[in-house]
C-alpha cells in the first residue's frame, strides 16, 4: 500500500471513530462528571475548589478548556465541553494505540482492528463520551507504555514526565509504576549494570519528584495546613463508598463479570431502540444478527484453528518475551489491587484494557506467523458485532435523555421550577446532582437534619418574592420516618402536590413546602399560610 494510501487510511480510521463519539455523546452521565462540570461552572476562578485528591488536576484542566471555549464566544455548559474533550482525547488514546500495535506486531490488519476493538468497546466507548478523568489519564499512561516498548531506547525523564501526568489525572495511573520500572529495565539491558541502575532512578526521581511536590503544593492551596499527617490522610482518602472486601467468591464473580462488560454491555435498552421502528436501525440490527451467525459458522468449521490457537497461546506463555512479559505486568498490577478494591467498578478497568487487548495481538500475531494460519478475517468479524452490539444495546440508548431517567426528570421540571425555585436538602445522591446541574435556574440550600432550620421566615421571604420550596427525596424520606419531623412535614405541605418519579431503579421525588398552613389549607399553588 503506497504511503500516501495508508495515510489516507489511517486518517479515516480516526475521523471515523470521532464522529462516531460526537455523534452520539453519552446522556447517561456518571454521577462524577456532573459533579465535575458543576464545580468547574461553580468556580470564580483558578479557585482551590477545583482541586481533588483523586484526581488532582482534572478539574484544573477542564476548567482551562471550558473558560477558553467561553473566550471564543460559544455559550456552552462545561459538562459539554469536557464530554467533546474526551471524545477528542479518546482519538489521540486510539492514535497511540494504533502505533503501539504497527511496531510491535507489524501487522496492518490487527493495527485496524484492534485499534477499533479497543475505541468500539462497551465502557471506553461509553465513558469516551462521558466527562470525566480516566481518558486523559489513560492517554499518557499509553504514551508512557510505547515510551518503555522493547525495541525502543530508554528515555527514564521523559517516562517519569508522562506518568506523573497521567497520575495527576488519576491516582489509579500509580498502579503502572512496576510495568515502567521493568520496561526500563528490559530497555537497558544491553548497558552497564550501572547504566540501568541509573536509568530505573532517573525515572523514579523524576515522576516521585513531579507527584509528591505537585500534591503537596495542591493540598496546601486547597486546606491551608503544612501537617505531613494531614497531608497523607488527604492524598489517601476516598468516598465513603470506597473500600476493599475479601469476600473472595464474590471478588471474583464480580471481576469475571467486569471482564465480559468491559467489551459488551447490555445496560441500554434495546427494546425501546427497537420500538422506534426506524428502518435503518431494523436492517442494521439484522445485519448484526447476521455477522453472529456468520461468526459462529466460522469459528465451528475452524475448530482446529481455534484449538491451535489456544495452544500456541500456552506456548508462548512458556517462553520469554519482554513485551509478553510487560503486558502480563500490567495487566497484574491492576487485577490483584482491583480484585480486592470495588471489583464491581467495571470502568476502574479502563486503565488495564489496552494490555488486554495487546495480549490478544500478541497471541494473534503468533498464530498469523504460524505455518498452519489461513486468512478468514474472523478478528475483523468479531470487532464488528462488538461494535454494533454496544451501539445497540448501550451506546444509542443511553445517547437519548430517555435513557437517564433523573435527566429526563429535569428536562421535564423546568415549567415548575421557574426561577426563585428553592430546593433543601440534607444530602445529595447521584440523581440530585444530575437534576440539579440540568436545573440551573434554582438555588439548591443545605438543611440540617433537624429540618426546623428552615425557618417559617425563610419560607415566606421566597414565597413572597413570587419562588417556590421544595425537598428532595432524602429529606422526604428523614421527615417521613420521624413522628416530629413527619408532624411539621404536615404542616407544611399540599396532599398530591409534588413531582415524582418511579421506575425500577431510581425513586426520584420532590415534595414542595410552603409557609405553616391553616388546618384547612387551600388547594392551590401558594397554600394557606401565614406570613407575619
Amino acid at each position: 500500500m503506497p504511503e500516501s494510501t495508508a495515510k489516507l487510511a489511517r486518517c479515516g480510521l480516526f475521523v471515523t471513530i470521532l464522529l462516531l463519539y460526537l455523534l452520539f455523546p453519552t446522556r447517561k452521565y456518571y454521577w462524577d462528571g456532573i459533579s465535575f462540570a458543576q464545580v468547574i461552572e461553580d468556580a470564580p476562578g483558578l479557585h482551590p475548589n477545583l482541586i481533588h485528591p483523586n484526581h488532582l488536576l482534572y478539574n484544573v484542566f477542564g476548567y482551562l478548556i471550558y473558560k477558553a471555549v467561553g473566550l471564543s464566544g460559544v455559550a456552552v455548559r462545561s459538562l459539554y465541553v469536557l464530554q467533546v474533550t474526551n471524545c477528542v482525547l479518546s482519538v489521540l488514546c486510539a492514535y497511540v494505540f494504533f502505533l503501539i500495535l504497527e511496531s510491535t506486531f507489524g501487522s496492518k490488519y490487527l493495527s485496524y482492528t484492534l485499534t477499533l476493538l479497543f475505541s468500539l468497546s462497551a465502557t471506553w466507548w461509553r465513558f469516551s463520551t462521558d466527562a470525566d478523568a480516566y481518558i486523559p489519564a489513560i492517554l499518557f499512561l499509553l504514551i508512557s507504555f510505547h515510551l518503555i516498548l522493547p525495541s525502543r531506547k530508554p528515555r527514564p525523564i521523559l517516562l517519569g514526565i508522562c506518568h506523573a501526568v497521567s497520575m495527576l489525572f488519576h491516582q489509579l495511573a500509580g498502579l503502572f509504576a512496576p510495568v515502567a520500572l521493568l520496561g526500563i529495565f528490559y530497555q537497558a539491558s544491553s548497558h552497564t549494570k550501572r547504566q540501568r541502575w541509573n536509568f530505573i532512578f532517573q525515572y523514579s526521581a523524576v515522576v516521585s519528584s513531579i507527584t509528591s511536590s505537585t500534591y503537596y503544593f495542591c493540598y496546601y492551596l486547597r486546606e491551608r495546613n503544612s501537617s505531613l499527617s494531614a497531608f497523607i490522610h488527604w492524598t489517601l482518602s476516598h468516598s465513603v463508598d470506597s473500600h476493599f472486601t475479601l469476600d473472595f467468591w464474590s471478588n471474583l464473580i464480580a471481576t469475571l463479570r467486569g471482564h465480559l462488560r468491559v467489551f459488551l454491555d447490555t445496560s441500554g435498552r434495546l427494546p425501546w431502540t427497537l420500538s422506534l421502528n426506524n428502518l435503518l436501525l431494523v436492517l442494521l440490527f439484522a445485519l448484526l444478527i447476521a455477522a453472529a451467525a456468520i461468526l459462529f459458522i466460522k469459528l465451528f468449521n475452524g475448530s482446529n484453528d481455534l484449538k491451535l490457537f489456544i495452544r500456541g497461546a500456552i506456548s508462548n506463555l512458556s517462553k520469554f518475551d519482554p513485551l509478553l512479559s510487560l503486558l502480563i505486568a500490567w495487566c497484574s498490577s491492576y487485577l490483584m489491587f482491583l480484585f480486592f478494591f470495588l471489583p464491581g467498578n467495571t470502568f476502574y478497568r479502563l486503565f488495564y484494557l489496552p494490555a488486554i487487548i495487546l495480549l490478544l495481538g500478541f497471541f494473534l500475531s503468533r498464530f498469523m506467523a504460524s505455518g498452519s494460519y489461513t486468512p478468514k478475517h474472523r478478528t475483523a468479524l468479531m470487532v464488528a458485532i462488538v461494535a454494533a452490539f454496544n451501539f445497540f444495546f448501550l451506546i444509542f440508548p443511553y445517547s437519548n435523555a430517555l435513557g437517564n431517567p433523573p435527566l429526563d426528570l429535569a428536562l421535564k421540571i423546568k415549567e415548575s421550577w421557574p426561577q426563585g425555585t428553592v430546593i433543601y436538602y440534607t444530602e445529595l445522591d447521584s440523581d440530585d446532582l444530575i437534576v440539579k446541574y440540568f436545573s440551573p435556574q434554582t438555588t439548591w440550600r443545605r438543611a440540617e437534619k433537624d429540618i426546623h432550620l428552615i425557618s417559617d421566615s425563610d419560607l415566606c421571604e421566597v414565597y413572597a418574592n413570587g419562588g417556590s420550596v421544595w425537598i428532595n427525596t432524602v429529606t422526604l424520606n428523614y421527615l417521613t420516618s420521624r413522628p416530629e419531623e413527619k408532624a411539621w412535614l404536615e404542616q407544611h405541605t399540599i396532599e398530591h402536590h409534588g413531582l415524582e418519579l418511579i421506575n425500577k431503579k431510581p425513586r426520584i421525588r420532590y415534595f414542595q413546602i410552603f409557609p405553616p398552613l391553616q388546618s384547612t389549607p387551600a388547594k392551590s399553588s401558594s397554600g394557606s399560610k401565614r406570613c407575619d
